[in-house]
């Protein structure tokens, strides 16, 4: 956003202020403004047309794991990626994913986190058991 509005800033003044000086006003650097103007693409843009799900996919199954999540119910990499597969095999991609692809997708969305999960201690193990909940 800073970055847009630097260089509309920039543009407006018919060129008469100078780049570092619209950079600094924004808090961006200098050179970002200059790739900028001279119609450079954001790492994250240019990384999106390589990618095989397209952004409305991706941004899909990050609303379905935090709604999962909201109920509580975790999921596994292994669903995550399955679901990746199933929304290209629906789109007749059949290439298979990469290795890195489900790190790669947690660190395009930070609001997902990964964590481990260790197994099911003996306590709650119990505290499902019907028995307990009716004595």
């Amino acid at each position: 956003m800073r970055i847009s509005l630097s260089h509309k800033a920039w543009k407006d003044a018919n060129r008469q202020l100078f780049m570092r000086k619209a950079a600094h006003i924004f808090g961006i650097s200098w050179t970002t403004l200059q790739g900028c103007i001279n119609g450079a693409v954001s790492k994250a843009k240019a990384c999106q047309e390589r990618q095989q799900l397209c952004v409305t996919e991706e941004k899909a199954i990050r609303d379905w794991l935090l709604d999962l999540s909201s109920w509580g119910w975790p999921i596994r990499i292994e669903r995550l990626r399955a679901m990746a597969i199933e929304l290209l095999a629906a789109k007749g991609d059949t290439e298979d994913l990469g290795v890195h692809w489900t790190e790669q997708y947690i660190d395009r969305h930070p609001q997902l986190k990964s964590k481990f999960v260790s197994a099911l201690d003996k306590e709650h193990a119990e505290a499902q058991d019907q028995d307990i909940f009716r004595h």
